[in-house]
């Protein structure tokens, strides 16, 4: 049996799964939800990966990991955690190791809705640098 581990995006929670939960467990699956601490302005992609690999503690190694929007940035992390079996970027940023998310948006306006990115995130945080 595959663990689905569904990551929610930005000013989501673990909610914003429950239509596609009961699918995945009809077919047979394990799916794990979490809800991340978006609130918090401190948590950074290392805090969200912890609270994701919490989650999977008692799981095996056949996980699929789902990342959302923003949290496609996590799912990686996780992956460098422990063992998964494949990861799902949906509607997610794919990062680009090794550069900020600042930097790689700038480079890459058409990752976010460009009124998002200018009234969200025109003035980055340290954790975007």
């Amino acid at each position: 049996m595959t663990t689905f581990a569904l990551v929610h995006g930005a000013w989501h929670g673990a909610w914003c799964w429950e239509q596609l939960t009961p699918l995945l467990r009809q077919a047979g699956h394990d799916v794990v939800t979490m809800d991340l601490p978006n609130e918090d302005g401190t948590a950074t992609f290392d805090t969200y990966a912890d609270v994701v690999c919490a989650a999977l503690d008692s799981r095996g190694d056949d996980v699929v990991l789902v990342g959302h929007s923003y949290n496609g940035n996590t799912i990686p992390l996780v992956a460098a955690r422990r063992s998964v079996r494949h990861l799902v970027y949906l509607c997610a940023m794919v990062p680009d190791i090794g550069r900020s998310v600042f930097d790689q948006m700038s480079d890459e306006l058409e990752m976010l809705n460009p009124v998002a990115y200018e009234q969200g995130l025109s003035v980055p945080d340290e954790q975007l640098r």
